[in-house]
């Protein structure tokens, strides 16, 4: 069960009240779903208390020092000083408790609230961990032939006691009237355009007022979070899609992810493709709660950008920009050029500056007004293309190796 996996205890009820009666399916928006059908139930649905901290770490303990080295009688060395002892590290702070369940109970008649005891405390906080010791300084060199000894090191300090976690949050109750099973507010799926167009997909969103007093519904001594919240309504949306051309789609296309969710308001579908790159040609109908979007053509516009930037010819002999065409798709849409000097300017390209080759479009730099003084010039330079598909523009840019 959910409640177990998430650290909550459930025990056994224990006179005056009955062991709880649970509802067959629960939502997955709570821990615990039960009915106030006028027996007593009792719900122990505590938090996990936090685990202790951890212990610092023992600073380390220095060095001795040397001690001095006389080779005669007359040599004279003082003893090297001890290494200072290393600082213990500071405790691991406590694990945080976990917040208390949250249950759902159903009724129709609120006086049957009184008879649910529900304990929902949240967990205690770890204990901080205790600091590591400090090490020990090392102890100072023995002078020779009347040398000072040489200084002990200083011990290092005690970690700190590590900070304590934080107490859980307490359960929070929700109520609703009515024993119809309530399903968990979907206000936002994922699924592939195949799926759209083979299913129905369902969004919900479930509304609840937010009040206060939990603990005054239920029996005496209950500890839930004194907010709860009352169930209003469910607002429940359909959504499909056809398509409504002959176009031929893709595997790759059929298998692209969008989300189904509702607007700002909860009151219309939207649909958005993960991918930024799809291009969707669209329309919508409404029937009810059933909302069908008819898609006429749908396009990848990576598709139209396979090109490759880059200089032909030499300079002042015919100089050009080859756009080396890797999909043959230069005349699939109409497209206009601009070349941009990376920090300065913007150059539009007339038509009467491009040419057609067998390897794709070339930008003719003389012909182009105003380009022609920087050929030759080591400068960062790219291509900006924007293609019309269907009143849609599309814009990439591709970067020109080598400059101009």
């Amino acid at each position: 069960m959910r409640y177990l996996a998430l650290g909550l205890t459930l025990l056994a009820s224990f006179s005056p009240f009955s062991p709880s009666s649970f509802a067959s399916s629960f939502a997955s928006s709570f821990d615990s779903v039960v009915q106030a059908k006028g027996q007593p139930e009792r719900l122990l649905l505590n938090g996990r208390d936090g685990r202790d901290g951890g212990q610092g770490r023992d600073g380390y303990h220095g060095s001795d020092g040397s001690n001095g080295y006389c080779r005669t009688e007359r040599d004279r060395a003082d003893g090297g000083d001890g290494q200072d002892g290393g600082n213990g590290d500071d405790g691991d702070r406590g694990e945080n408790g976990s917040s208390g369940g949250d249950v759902l109970v159903q009724f129709e008649d609120p006086s049957h609230l009184r008879m649910i005891y529900i304990q929902a405390l949240g967990g205690e906080g770890g204990r901080g961990g205790p600091g590591g010791y400090g090490g020990r300084g090392g102890r100072g060199g023995y002078g020779c032939n009347g040398g000072r000894n040489g200084f002990d090191g200083r011990d290092g300090r005690n970690g700190y006691v590590g900070s304590n976690g934080s107490q859980g949050a307490d359960g929070t109750l929700y109520i609703k009237r009515g024993f119809e099973e309530l399903l968990p507010s979907a206000t936002d799926v994922s699924i592939s355009l195949r799926q759209l167009f083979a299913e129905t997909t369902t969004i919900r969103k479930n509304f609840w007022l937010e009040k206060s007093g939990a603990r005054t519904l239920l029996a005496p001594g209950s500890v839930v979070s004194n907010r709860y919240f009352d169930y209003q309504r469910t607002t429940t949306l359909f959504v499909k899609g056809i398509l409504t051309s002959d176009q031929k789609l893709s595997e790759e296309i059929l298998g692209q992810r969008l989300s189904v969710r509702f607007n700002s308001a909860y009151t219309e579908p939207e649909i958005t493709f993960n991918n930024d790159r799809i291009i969707v040609f669209l329309s919508r109908e409404q029937e009810g709660d059933t909302f069908t979007y008819k898609i006429d053509s749908i396009y990848n516009s990576d598709d139209y950008f396979h090109f490759r930037a880059g200089i032909r010819g030499e300079i002042g002999n015919n100089r050009r920009i080859l756009l080396s065409d890797l999909k043959t798709n230069w005349k699939a849409l109409p497209t206009t050029l601009q070349v941009r000097i990376r920090g300065g300017s913007t150059f539009a390209v007339p038509s009467g500056a491009i040419r057609v080759s067998p390897y794709g479009p070339e930008i003719l730099i003389a012909k182009v007004p105003g380009l022609s003084r920087y050929e030759g010039q080591s400068v960062s330079a790219e291509v900006v293309m924007t293609r019309n598909l269907k009143g849609r523009m599309l814009v990439r840019s591709f970067g020109v190796k080598d400059g101009l």
